[in-house]
């Protein structure tokens, strides 16, 4: 995201209208996938209620094969 637009409530907004878009569609949750050093991102997924289901420290091997990236995974599983 923008900088300028962090901070704002943005990814919030994007957040609850793509669970508002799951829902409507009957979809068992969402699964979200962001790198180990983005800490904005992970704070938000986490406020947001969604948990960690799984990393995957290759993911990003092919396009950099010295980089330190871990694929993070994040999931909200509806439970109404």
């Amino acid at each position: 995201m923008d900088e300028l637009a962090r901070r704002h409530g943005v990814g919030r907004s994007l957040l609850d209208v793509a669970e508002f878009w799951s829902r409507k569609r009957n979809l068992p949750g969402i699964v979200l996938e962001t790198q180990n050093n983005n800490l904005g991102a992970c704070r938000l997924y986490e406020r947001c209620g969604y948990v960690v289901g799984g990393v995957d420290h290759m993911r990003y091997k092919g396009i950099d094969p010295n980089t330190r990236e871990t694929a993070i995974f994040w999931y909200r599983i509806f439970q109404d």
